[in-house]
């Protein structure tokens, strides 16, 4: 692996503020990972994701971070921590599968393209496609999804109508059904917050007749 992020460009000298508390938790829990391949990994995404803001208006990186350290915490390897990083870079940023391939390996490349929804496909079959590659996935791939919609499920921005609301939380559900099955923890993280999602408001009652 280092040998092919040295041609891609990428390292770099010492480890970025940002990635520390990461780092930290990876030693803690799987002390034996590619941390050149991690923090490479984490270059990657910050250039592909540079100038983009969650809803929040942090950059964009912060997400794929938090997603990583989630997975640090229990302990993943370096395929899945790498994943982790870059799981949004080929469906948000362009990045391709076989740049991906060429410099993290198939297992990563694999992943990541089976984690982006398929941009030909209509937007209510995009998620449940995205879904059934997942499952094809190792176990390690699920978890991955998991953690990013435990990041994602925050309070909705004000903006958003109750149709959408709806459709996100059902959209959750349909995630944990899928592949609860991988992380009995991760699991119960996602319905916790489901549970806690702001439902869709009822609808108003009738008005009282005058009559």
């Amino acid at each position: 692996v280092r040998s092919r992020l040295v041609r891609f460009g990428t390292r770099n000298s010492g480890t970025t503020p940002a990635l520390e508390p990461l780092m930290q938790a990876i030693r803690t829990n799987y002390p034996k990972a590619d941390f050149s391949a991690i923090e490479q990994a984490y270059v990657v995404a910050e250039r592909a994701h540079r100038g983009q803001l969650r809803k929040s208006g942090d950059p964009y990186i912060t997400h794929p971070l938090a997603v990583t350290t989630i997975l640090a915490e229990l302990g993943m390897d370096t395929t899945t921590l790498v994943a982790a990083l870059l799981h949004d870079t080929v469906e948000d940023c362009g990045v391709t599968v076989a740049t991906l391939e060429a410099h993290f390996g198939t297992g990563v490349a694999a992943g990541v393209l089976a984690l982006s929804k398929d941009p030909a496909l209509p937007r209510d079959q995009a998620m449940p496609d995205s879904l059934r590659r997942i499952q094809l996935q190792p176990r390690e791939v699920w978890l991955v999804k998991l953690a990013d919609r435990v990041t994602n499920l925050q309070p909705p921005p004000s903006h958003w109508k109750a149709a959408k609301i709806a459709a996100y939380r059902d959209e959750a559900t349909t995630i944990v059904e899928a592949l609860g099955a991988a992380s009995s923890y991760l699991e119960g993280r996602l319905r916790t917050k489901i549970a806690a999602y702001p439902p869709a408001p009822a609808p108003a009652a009738p008005a009282a007749s005058s009559t």
